[in-house]
């Protein structure tokens, strides 16, 4: 199942390219309701191809088209909701460019998420070596079940954010205050 690691990363970062572009557009209700409708049928997917071959083969294969779905539906979604003319970004900037300019990015931020994943993996891996798949299994699900609100509640607070904040920092404007707004001050 190691061959569909490549796709999965390449399917993520697509993924993450489409959420970001529909953010900076500030396109949110697109973004919900292509979430939603993912969520939807990706669990349909696991659900009702687990009765018929409940295998990890088949987990890895839903959750693989789960990403290149979403990454889709995103895309599509940003398609149908910027118009032509918004679409026309004047000037073309070579990806070459682009790449030296913002090769910090990757510096810093691959490092982060290995770290993430790693730490967030960890006590998965022990439980599993300690006490078998089961319990590793009820971990992970009693954990994602409840991660779910503060996931929602932060990815939904950061997503309206951050490109306002951006805005606010390009327009050399006050920061704090949105960022205590935000918080909840």
């Amino acid at each position: 199942l190691l061959f569909a690691l490549a796709l999965v990363v390449v399917l993520s970062a697509w993924l993450q390219v489409t959420e970001q572009w529909l953010i900076r557009h500030e396109q949110f209700s697109q973004l919900a309701r292509v979430s939603i409708v993912q969520s939807l049928l990706v669990n349909a997917a696991r659900a009702g191809l687990g009765l018929i071959s409940a295998t990890a083969a088949m987990l890895v294969a839903v959750t693989t088209v789960g990403f290149a779905l979403n990454a889709g539906m995103n895309a599509a979604a940003g398609r149908k909701a910027i118009s032509g003319s918004d679409r026309d970004l004047g000037e073309k900037v070579s990806l070459r460019r682009m790449a030296v300019d913002h090769r910090d990015f990757p510096l810093y931020r691959a490092p982060e998420m290995l770290l993430a994943a790693v730490s967030a993996s960890l006590p998965i891996l022990v439980l599993a070596g300690a006490f078998g798949p089961a319990t590793a299994g009820f971990y992970a699900l009693a954990r994602s079940v409840l991660y779910m609100p503060v996931s929602l509640i932060g990815n939904s607070v950061s997503h309206v954010f951050y490109p306002r904040f951006n805005r606010q920092l390009q327009d050399k404007a006050p920061l704090l205050p949105l960022f205590l707004r935000a918080v909840g001050v």
